[in-house]
């Protein structure tokens, strides 16, 4: 039997163990309505083509049939980028879309970093990818491949790419562009009009010298709702009073990039001064307009540019801190509106809300101090004395951990720090922190401590 028919998976596994076992996190697959006894069905995860684990591995969901054995050797080829185009614009593929360009993602990260690759294998009835109104793909067998792969040759302006079984990841970085930046660097205004020649001002800035336009996401700015969907960027269009113009405006730039071909430069801003590059990209569909506040909270009508990256190309990712600040500056601009303006802006938002990944810095904690103050607080909140405002499906009051002095502050994570808090009690401690409450709470600890032994 050759190697490749040994791959050839004969049961059907869980994806999120195989996940696990390949050394993806799987601990946010429970964090929906479905809980833990569920998780392996959510459908934000299960149905997924790729995953990775920053700076560890990527695995991907690879079908069997697309493999080919040549002198020993296992190869796969492919391109998820076409498969991506092919169903841009289809009726209900959105998602289809969604997952191939993120399977494109995941290729490139596995590329650029040199990460193993991780191979779920498929076998069952595949959709005809030049019929995108057939039948969906469905999976009938999966196994998680012992051996590791790698991706070993990756065009980064066409997306084709070849992954081989056993072969030694090798990092090969993001090539520089013609602009002399890699996707990923950060660089600061100054630098910024040195390189294209462009005004220091502005979220389009057209270089005639260079012919180039640079469009900047600022999410530091509360004016533009730039947003984006999966990995298509809507990018609201320029002009700060009134309804937004298409002539005389670098608005018809981007709209008639189509026709008359420009390259556009993405910039993401998530701190003030530092350009974050994302890389090229273009229109993916028919301009259109929505209805957004002007700088005087006028409700007028904007240009939205549907963009996706053209090549290479991979929206920034915000650290938790960045994106608390920035909702911070927000709030505080929203608290300085009318009744009648925030109303306004509340129904001028967009109906479906967005995701973004960040980056979190996760702090394990111990389980065992979170169950003991639960089990010693016997249903009642360790700040008001209230019973828990509810029991869980398991019958158990429910009341949360709290650590008097945090533990991003330096806190222990020790029962001597702990207590149990009802929901209000544990958002007050979080909001205000007040020091006669925190000297409360001590003071129970310690009772309690003293009572135990």
């Amino acid at each position: 039997m050759s190697e490749l028919a040994k791959l050839k998976p004969t049961e059907k596994l869980l994806m999120m163990d195989l996940v696990r076992e390949a050394g993806i996190d799987v601990s946010g697959w429970s964090k929906f309505k479905g809980g833990i006894e569920r998780a392996a069905s959510n459908p934000r995860f299960c149905y997924e083509w790729a995953f990775v684990e920053p700076k560890k591995v990527v695995v991907l969901n690879l079908w069997y049939d697309s493999m080919k054995e040549r002198n020993g050797e296992i190869r796969l080829d492919t391109n998820a980028r076409n498969i991506a185009k092919s169903y841009l614009g289809a009726r209900n593929k959105s998602v289809v879309v969604k997952r191939a360009q993120k399977l494109d993602h995941a290729i490139q990260t596995a590329y650029s970093d040199g990460l193993p690759v991780r191979v779920v294998v498929c076998h069952g009835k595949r959709r005809k990818m030049n019929e995108p109104d057939s039948q969906a793909s469905r999976v009938n067998q999966r196994l998680l491949d012992s051996i590791a792969w790698a991706v070993t040759d990756y065009d980064w302006s066409s997306g084709q790419c070849t992954l081989t079984r056993g072969t030694k990841p090798e990092p090969h970085g993001s090539p520089k562009d013609v602009w002399g930046l890699k996707v990923g660097d950060v660089v600061d205004n100054k630098k910024l009009k040195k390189l294209f020649l462009v005004s220091g001002q502005g979220g389009m800035r057209r270089s005639k010298r260079k012919n180039v336009l640079l469009l900047i996401s600022d999410a530091t700015k509360s004016l533009y709702d730039d947003r984006w969907d999966g990995d298509l960027l809507h990018y609201t269009g320029m002009g700060q009073r009134g309804d937004q113009k298409l002539k005389g405006t670098q608005n018809s730039t981007v709209y008639h990039s189509r026709t008359k071909p420009m390259p556009m430069l993405l910039f993401e801003v998530f701190e003030e001064g530092q350009y974050i590059y994302a890389g090229e990209v273009e229109l993916s569909a028919d301009p259109y307009q929505e209805t957004q506040p002007d700088i005087n909270e006028r409700p007028r009508k904007v240009w939205m540019f549907p963009l996706q990256f053209k090549g290479r190309g991979r929206k920034a990712v915000p650290t938790s801190g960045q994106i608390v600040r920035i909702k911070e500056t927000r709030t505080r601009k929203l608290r300085t509106l009318s009744t009648e303006k925030l109303r306004q802006r509340a129904k001028s938002g967009a109906r479906k809300p967005t995701r973004r990944t960040a980056i979190y810095d996760q702090i394990n904690r111990n389980e065992a101090v979170v169950e003991y103050v639960k089990r010693k607080a016997k249903g009642i909140c360790d700040l008001c004395t209230s019973p828990a405002p509810f029991r869980t499906r398991k019958k158990e009051p429910f009341l949360e951990c709290h650590h008097i002095t945090w533990l991003s502050k330096g806190g222990e994570d020790t029962i001597e720090n702990a207590v149990a808090l009802c929901p209000n009690c544990h958002r007050k401690m979080h909001l205000l922190n007040l020091a006669k409450d925190r000297t409360e709470l001590q003071f129970r600890v310690k009772k309690r401590e003293t009572s135990s032994k």
